[in-house]
């Protein structure tokens, strides 16, 4: 029973500390991605807000096209 115990011990200790530092490894990664990202997402925001206001800029101008198409097509 004594050397059943003692590997028993052994491994599922080892097993214990290889999951803690899989998980602190996972942790530490995460946030050095979410440090890297943020300057990324912040060009991202600006970027989308820019194009939302060329977009807003040009839906009048389609609708208007559209009209004409479909009057057009009623011409015809």
């Amino acid at each position: 029973m004594g050397f059943g115990d003692f590997f028993k011990n052994l491994f599922g200790g080892a097993k214990g500390k290889a999951a803690d530092t899989a998980e602190n490894f996972a942790e530490e990664a995460i946030e050095k991605v979410k440090e890297m990202a943020e300057p990324m997402m912040d060009k991202v925001e600006e970027f989308v807000e820019t194009a939302k206001e060329k977009v807003s800029e040009y839906v009048p101008q389609a609708a208007d096209t559209i009209d004409n198409v479909v009057e057009s097509a009623k011409e015809k």
